[in-house]
């Protein structure tokens, strides 16, 4: 974040001289930026006069860097926004918020390795001695909203704004699908009341983002080769298949495409697959549960995640997740 100080904060006070110290020292763990406008009249502040002199050069370094700094969430502080006030935000780290850690936090990793600025990149790995500057967080599944009300009451209780961005699975069977994603619309209601960014993923889970490329190369290795055919048959299968299809749970009675073949398959989810041809519905069992491991793929590319990510919902998460840094 990049937080404007105006000259009203600089007051000759004992509490407000360590608020400054505070989001200093955290602006110096390269967590966040500093802006002040009249550097002239800074300097003549009791705080900067208090300074020890490597901390003088380094605010002034900091002041002087701060005017290439476009990007992130700006706070001016003073007025409306106290200083206190930015100290607990600026020791808030952003949490992302995911459903669980081992497929949506992976996708969520991925997402920012492959689109992310250099400094989105820096902030996701960087380990500050002051406090995390992101969080992935995992509600695990039904638990999500649960998680999300908890960071907003912690906000509410510091009074200031909740530091959050969450992506939720659509879990949808078929672009239409309205009964199977009552969850997710529920995170959304919340985040929008809340004024939350949130995206909410329109493929089924994030398995169905992993690239046609990544399974090819996947299913390429010599100790893939019973995957094969699945894979052949999966980039047979239209976009929209491809969004809906039950990609784990190989091996169980539901797995796969017999998801929609079963008795009680709604009527749209049927027909989504009633053009795919038997060879390939015998082949459609499903993949292994750790299947989004595959997505760990040193080559894979944005072109080919965009190719998968035909909705560009991953490059709207990384988005958000840069504006709110």
């Amino acid at each position: 974040m990049r937080f404007e100080l105006t000259v009203s904060v600089f007051a000759d006070d004992a509490a407000m001289i360590d608020h400054l110290d505070r989001l200093l020292a955290r602006v110096i763990d390269e967590v966040h930026h500093l802006i002040v406008r009249d550097a002239e009249a800074l300097e003549n502040t009791s705080w900067f006069q208090g300074l020890r002199p490597y901390h003088k050069e380094a605010v002034r370094s900091i002041v002087r860097a701060a005017g290439f700094i476009t990007h992130g969430r700006h706070v001016e502080v003073g007025g409306a926004f106290s200083l206190p006030a930015a100290v607990r935000l600026a020791y808030r780290s952003l949490e992302v918020l995911v459903e669980d850690s081992g497929s949506d936090g992976l996708l969520v990793e991925v997402a920012v390795e492959t689109y992310g600025n250099s400094e989105t990149k820096r902030l996701w790995k960087h380990r500050p001695t002051t406090g995390a500057a992101v969080t992935l967080v995992h509600g695990g599944g039904s638990s999500l909203k649960k998680q999300l009300e908890r960071i907003v009451a912690e906000a509410r209780d510091d009074e200031v704004p909740a530091r959050v961005v969450v992506m939720t699975d659509s879990d949808k069977k078929w672009s239409g699908d309205t009964n199977s994603n009552k969850n997710a619309t529920s995170i959304e209601q919340l985040c929008i009341e809340n004024n939350i960014p949130c995206v909410v993923l329109k493929c089924r889970t994030a398995e169905n983002y992993i690239p046609d490329a990544v399974f090819q190369r996947w299913s390429a290795q010599p100790s893939q080769t019973s995957t094969r055919n699945q894979v052949e048959a999966l980039s047979r299968l239209t976009v929209e298949q491809r969004d809906h299809y039950r990609m784990k749970g190989g091996g169980r009675d539901r797995n796969g495409i017999r998801e929609a073949e079963h008795a009680d398959a709604p009527e749209p989810q049927r027909m989504l697959y009633a053009n795919v041809p038997p060879a390939d519905r015998a082949v459609l069992t499903g993949f292994d549960d750790k299947l989004i491991s595959i997505l760990k793929d040193p080559q894979l590319t944005a072109s080919e995640l965009d190719a998968r990510d035909r909705h560009g919902d991953l490059r709207t998460l990384v988005s958000r997740i840069e504006e709110a840094l």
